[in-house]
Parts: C-alpha cells; structure tokens; sequence
C-alpha cells in the first residue's frame, strides 16, 4: 500500500495540503500520515510558552485530519512532533516507509526565504523519497 506523508504547517492554515493527500491517496489506492511539526528552533523568539506551541501543533494535526474525513479519506496517523521541521520529516518519512512526502509551498515571502531557508525546497534537495510540493490554488 502506498503511504503519503502529508506535513501540516502549524499556525498556517493550508487546507489544499490535506485536501490534495486524500485526493491521491484515492486515486493511488495508498493511505495517508499526517504530521505536524512543532518547530523547536524558533521557541528561543517564541513570546508564547511551549506548551502552547505543542497545542498550535497539535491543533493543526487535528483540522487536516477533519478535512481528510471530509474528503472521504481517514488518516492512517496523526502524529505531532517536536524538533526542526527537515531533519524531523525525513525521519517520520523513514519511520512510516513513505513512498511520498507532500508538504505545502513557503508561505514565507521571498526575501525571507532566501535568509531563513524553505523547508520545501530542503526536503526536495534532501529526500532520497518522491517530494510534492502543493501550492495554494489560484482564486
């Protein structure tokens, strides 16, 4: 069976991620992981306590797995993890033997990229899996 690993951005609301992993997992007869990652690195900046942003994290796991239910499609897993957002994709992708990663594009605007980096655009450079990028649609 194959296992699309779908990455949820915390405090960042993409519901075409999800919406597109039920969407393949349909036509390819594969199930779906979920995962949100609760992004250690930026706690140091972070003015909210870290029990918080474990919640955010978890929050967000919660309404991609809603919208994977309303697309007709239940998560296999819903996992919420603590660390940077790269290195903990590529091992949740290994743990669950993914066959794809599908991550949302930077919702960062370009400068921003260019100085703090695109985990998108890492996990393409990195992932020895198949990684799809999916980018908001256009209105």
């Amino acid at each position: 069976m194959t296992t699309i690993l779908v990455c949820v951005t915390p405090r960042i609301d993409e519901p075409w991620v999800p919406e597109s992993g039920a969407q393949l997992a349909a036509e390819m007869g594969g199930q779906v992981v979920l995962l949100s990652v609760e992004e250690v690195e930026s706690q140091r900046f972070e003015p909210l306590p870290r029990s918080e942003t474990r919640a955010s994290a978890a929050e967000a796991a919660e309404r991609a797995a809603q919208r994977l239910r309303d697309a007709g499609a239940e998560p296999a897993q819903v996992l919420v993890r603590s660390g940077r957002p790269v290195e903990t994709v590529l091992e949740v992708a290994d743990e669950v033997d993914a066959d794809m990663i599908l991550v949302g594009s930077s919702p960062r605007r370009p400068i921003a990229q260019k100085l703090l980096g695109s985990v998108a655009l890492e996990l393409v450079q990195r992932s020895s899996r198949n990684v799809m990028v999916i980018s908001e649609p256009a209105s």
